[in-house]
């Protein structure tokens, strides 16, 4: 949402090289109700100034003819994050209008008919605002509507209907865009699936009624729809949506209801362990819907473990009569989307699982803002997480109370333990105990190896919300660290009464058996794991906090007992902890130990070998030469993990050190963060293959940009503070 146009707050750049235009439209504009406009008779004039100061809305004539035009403008936009809130509008003559499909494709929100007089240039501006309000002063709604002016008598019908396609998938909640669908399906013959289209938006919403038996006489010649047997588009672009419910009434409602939705592929299963077992097997499901109360394998352990085992980024509705308020901050810890109660309706679910998705995709609210950084702070998904953050510190309707527990999971997600601790404590102190508080604090002070407190901190959590394995599992290897064999038992005990067959619980068995120096338990233990990942990379970065904590010889003694403790088979799991010990020695001055144990790890083939080889050949240089051997910012300890592949999208891969497996969150990171589909009017959303030479060469060679920084603290949103306090 642009709420900067909604309170007319927006700095504005009115631009023509004509002085009686510039006057005329920034008197405009200033009648519409923007208070700060300022004319300037050159885009030139425009980018020097975006370079010292902030600004929402340049309006603009093309101005091909000048050493910087509106295309530049755009590409700049699109091609420089400090400037992602930047909006472009242009004034447009129709000997012009090639230049529209790919200026609408670089982000342009819209453009203005010109030549104009003072009277259609306020009803311009009057229809503008109008049109803003109507689409809640969503950006890409906005630019959506004036490119599509330009696509109903100039543009590709097929290019058109993807875009109409793309843009609904981001705001399905809009329902009324699905009539738009209908003129570009007629345009390629469709006649059929318009009249499936509009046959479902009616069943989505009934207010729409009016509109349709318009579209369907406008398009359709007043056929009827209601006998309508087009081909469902699948309106959500949810691919493998798994439905979990004992009752197959209750399944075929919900298949319905997906039917309605034009989503076929539904996989269905009557009980939790078969829906568990196929989803670890074909992981990514695109939506799952489930009971709470279901046979073999209950709500709270089948949720806890699709979410470790192939859904961690899939949006879950639990559907069900059976929730407790009990289940609520299992429900929330476990990043749920929503829950639904039943009897249900089926439009009233279809428009849940709607705003779902939406919510899922581009989430606006409190709590999907928060459950989203959540799930991309997780997965490594930093730019994702901060692009969200950036609007939740700005939001202000949130709490501060809120904002400070928010800036504890990234400082958290850094492994700034230290800070993470003091924004916890600070979010406590503004807003009370909180779960999610709670379990991190926890975690936390785990880290930062104060026991006592970390033990507190989670037991108090686990008051809160009883079923979660993984934090008594947490528990449990406090509870070893600080010599309490037995307490550490019984809590794994109570772990395994919850679900015994947990991989998390024969993990954390791993894990203190590695801690209790026990490795020949540990080996036994993690040669029945499917996966020993975790538990190299948690004793990993417990070696590099201990060694933080100046507790460097234990830190080298954890990574020898980790070595002992992986089985033989797993050659590259061994060769990437003996490359990681070896650094501990070096960070040691012993040199003669880090070289040892280089020698060893060279004779494997793994990803670390070149590495090895290089640290080895600097190490053996400095002692032949008897100098100083300093380690540089490329000798990092690695993770376990392997590197990830190409479906894994933007996952960035870990490196058990504090300072490498995540970048401090700061100016210069906020500064990378991309634009997405529906951040910047139509880009991403819009594409075409309408753009001859001529128009690729007006957006050739932009002029250079470089944001100074008294701007970068203006344009911070508030994250400047947050840093500083951490």
């Amino acid at each position: 949402m642009d709420s900067s146009f909604q309170d007319k707050s927006i700095k504005v750049y009115a631009v023509d090289g004509s002085g009686a235009n510039r006057t005329l439209l920034t008197e405009i504009l200033r009648k519409a109700g923007y208070q700060d406009v300022t004319g300037l008779p050159s885009l030139k004039d425009v980018i020097a100034q975006l370079e010292t100061e902030g600004v929402g809305w340049v309006i603009t004539p093309l101005m091909l003819d000048q050493p910087v035009n509106a295309l530049h403008l755009l590409r700049l936009a699109t091609e420089n994050p400090e400037l992602k809130d930047l909006r472009v509008s242009i004034f447009a003559e129709e000997e012009e209008y090639s230049y529209l499909p790919a200026a609408f494709q670089s982000g342009l929100l819209s453009f203005f008919e010109k030549p104009y007089t003072k009277d259609t240039l306020a009803e311009q501006m009057n229809q503008f605002g109008s049109e803003f309000e109507k689409w809640n002063f969503e950006s890409p709604l906005l630019s959506a509507s004036y490119l599509r002016s330009y696509l109903k008598d100039h543009g590709s019908p097929d290019e058109w209907l993807k875009f109409e396609k793309k843009l609904f998938s981001i705001y399905p909640s809009y329902t009324n865009l699905l009539l738009e669908f209908v003129p570009p399906m007629v345009k390629m013959g469709m006649t059929d699936e318009g009249k499936a289209t509009l046959k479902r938006a009616k069943f989505l919403d009934s207010s729409l009624e009016a509109q349709i038996a318009d579209y369907t006489q406008k398009y359709l010649n007043g056929e009827s729809i209601e006998e309508a047997e087009g081909e469902a588009f699948n309106f959500l672009g949810l691919e493998k949506v798994v439905v979990v419910d004992p009752d197959e009434v209750v399944q075929n409602q919900i298949k319905e209801a997906l039917g309605e939705l034009g989503i076929t592929d539904i996989q269905s299963f009557s009980d939790g362990e078969s829906a568990s077992d196929y989803i670890k097997e074909n992981p990514d499901p695109g939506l799952v819907i489930m009971e709470w109360r279901l046979p073999k394998l209950t709500g709270p352990l089948f949720l806890q473990r699709i979410k470790a085992a192939g859904a961690e980024a899939t949006p879950i509705v639990v559907l069900s009569s059976l929730l407790q308020e009990s289940d609520t901050p299992l429900l929330k810890e476990m990043g749920v989307a929503a829950a639904v109660k039943k009897p249900f309706d089926q439009s009233a679910l279809v428009k849940d699982l709607i705003t779902t998705i939406e919510q899922d995709r581009k989430p606006s609210d409190q709590a999907s803002m928060e459950r989203k950084m959540r799930e991309d702070l997780r997965l490594k998904k930093l730019e994702d997480a901060m692009a969200i953050q950036a609007k939740y510190m700005a939001e202000s309707s949130i709490s501060q109370g809120a904002k400070e527990a928010i800036a504890a999971e990234f400082a958290f997600a850094q492994r700034q333990y230290e800070s993470a601790r003091d924004h916890g404590i600070e979010a406590i102190k503004l807003n009370g105990d909180s779960l999610f508080i709670l379990s991190l604090l926890g975690k936390s002070l785990m880290l930062l190896r104060e026991f006592d407190l970390a033990l507190k901190c989670f037991k108090k959590a686990q008051q809160i919300s009883p079923m979660n394995i993984e934090r008594l599992c947490q528990m449990a290897e406090v509870q070893s660290e600080m010599g309490d064999e037995e307490g550490a038992k019984e809590t794994l005990n109570d772990a395994s009464e919850i679900d015994a067959d947990n991989q998390n619980i024969d993990q954390t068995k791993a894990k203190i058996a590695i801690n209790a120096g026990d490795t020949v338990t540990a080996k036994e233990i993690m040669a029945k794991l499917d996966e020993i990942d975790n538990v190299v990379s948690f004793m990993n970065n417990s070696a590099v906090a201990m060694a933080r904590c100046a507790m460097v010889d234990q830190g080298i003694e954890q990574y020898r007992k980790t070595l002992k403790s992986i089985p033989d088979d797993r050659e590259e799991t061994k060769a990437i902890v003996m490359y990681n010990l070896a650094l501990a020695h070096a960070r040691a001055s012993e040199l003669e130990e880090a070289k040892i144990h280089l020698g060893r790890c060279v004779k494997v083939e793994s990803r670390v070998r070149i590495k090895a080889k290089n640290l080895m050949a600097r190490i053996s240089k400095a002692l032949d030469e008897g100098s100083d051997f300093n380690l540089n910012l490329n000798n990092s300890p690695l993770a376990a993990l392997p590197p990830p592949s190409s479906g894994q999208g933007n996952v960035t891969q870990g490196t058990g050190d504090p300072e490498a497996d995540l970048p401090e969150i700061n100016l210069e990171i906020l500064r990378t963060v991309s634009s997405k589909p529906g951040d910047l009017a139509c880009f991403k959303i819009f594409s075409t293959s309408q753009i001859d030479k001529n128009v690729k060469q007006k957006f050739a060679n932009p002029p250079r940009f470089a944001k100074r920084s008294a701007i970068e603290r203006a344009e911070s949103a508030g994250a400047d503070k947050v840093i500083a306090a951490g």
